[in-house]
């Protein structure tokens, strides 16, 4: 059975990942702070909400504000996704896990808000709801260890190069590195 994938907006994205991120699986994302690297997940929000997907974002991030009309400027549907902040973000999720309104839901959060308890629980609900999950971590995953409850598991920072971003697969897909300019992110407005 072929699974099925979020695209992204950026089609040699979408390509890399053989077609997207799986729904209903959680993905683990690594981003490097002020690498711009949220804009590259944005690109898969964009498709999720043209196709009325609804999706929740939650920010674990005290430090880190959400600025949704600068989304909606890159063309994510603000009929589809829903923001929250929280200082504790696992209490802020676990009511929309435990209910099927959501499609996609992104958890943008340190690690000391998310235990490998929550990731438990987190993918249990997921047998359920069939919900599609993001983990967004402040900072590169490590391929020697990792989160054994995430499907696909991608690392973003900033590229030898200037203005390029890097993306590596670390799990999920065979291991593999792509670069993109972030002026190739720009597709997400168009």
């Amino acid at each position: 059975k072929k699974m099925v994938k979020y695209s992204s907006s950026v089609s040699k994205i979408t390509s890399f990942l053989d077609g997207g991120i799986p729904e209903k699986r959680i993905s683990e994302w690594g981003i490097t702070a002020g690498q711009r690297g949220r804009e590259l997940v944005l690109t898969f929000l964009k498709q999720a909400s043209q196709s009325q997907k609804r999706v929740l974002w939650v920010n674990g991030h005290a430090d880190l504000t959400i600025f949704p009309p600068a989304w909606y400027a890159r063309g994510i549907d603000p009929q589809s996704i829903f923001f929250t902040t929280s200082d504790d973000p696992m209490k802020a999720l676990k009511p929309a896990l435990l209910r099927n309104y959501f499609d996609m839901i992104v958890f943008d959060a340190g690690d000391k808000q998310i235990s490998k308890i929550d990731m438990a629980f987190i993918r249990n609900q997921l047998q359920t709801t069939k919900q599609t999950i993001l983990v967004l971590r402040p900072h590169l995953l490590s391929s020697k260890q990792g989160n054994p409850f995430a499907h696909l598991r991608i690392n973003i920072n900033s590229a030898t190069q200037d203005n390029r971003l890097k993306l590596t697969v670390l799990r999920g897909l065979s291991y593999r590195e792509l670069e993109i300019q972030h002026t190739e992110l720009e597709e997400l407005s168009a």
